[in-house]
């Protein structure tokens, strides 16, 4: 056969007996054969039949007790005049609605922002006796600002300060707009003006 031999650790095998075996194998083989020759052979099966187990049940029919649809789908709905417009149309009419609600919203929201940088600008012209004067108001809160800001911007902020703080208070007298206040609390009013 083959010889395995372990020098040093490592082990070494000689595969020069390996032609040998084969001629073993041979012998072997052919005495088996010699021996088992007369021997009769086992009947096999003519069918084989695989069975495969199957654990899926059988469906089960069940009687519909309910319908389905809910019956406010079959009710009577007036149709909306927006219904007679073409499909273009109502989704024209759908994106003029949008937009003409958004804006609203990002403004006010503009004007919060601005609402404290405008409110530190009071706070410091305040003298408790003088009202201070809208246009000259406009003018320095333009100049103090890092980013450009319209004066229609500042006169809305102004009102938003008027409407939730009653510390502000806008007075035109013909041609003249002034703003009073009275006793700034810097912490409390930004804390309600932020609400």
């Amino acid at each position: 056969m083959y010889e395995i031999s372990s020098i040093d650790g490592l082990k070494r095998i000689n595969f020069a007996k390996v032609p040998l075996r084969k001629e073993y194998f041979k012998t072997k083989l052919n005495e088996w054969i010699d021996e088992n020759q007369n021997n009769p052979l086992r009947k096999t099966p003519i069918k084989l039949k695989i069975t495969k187990k199957t654990t899926t049940p059988s469906p089960v029919k069940r009687k519909l007790l309910d319908l389905k649809n809910d019956t406010s789908k079959f009710k009577f709905k007036e149709k909306s005049e927006t219904s007679r417009l073409s499909l273009l149309e109502r989704i024209k009419l759908k994106e003029q609605l949008k937009k003409e609600e958004e804006p609203k919203d990002d403004y006010e929201a503009l004007l919060l922002d601005k609402i404290p940088m405008i409110y530190d600008t009071i706070y410091h012209l305040q003298d408790q006796n003088k009202p201070i004067s809208i246009n000259k108001l406009i003018q320095i809160i333009q100049d103090s600002s890092n980013l450009p800001i319209h004066e229609s911007e500042i006169n809305d902020v102004m009102k938003l300060l008027q409407s939730k703080c009653s510390k502000f208070k806008i007075v035109e007298t013909n041609s003249l707009r002034v703003l009073k206040v009275t006793n700034l609390n810097r912490d409390q009013d930004l804390k309600l003006l932020k609400s």
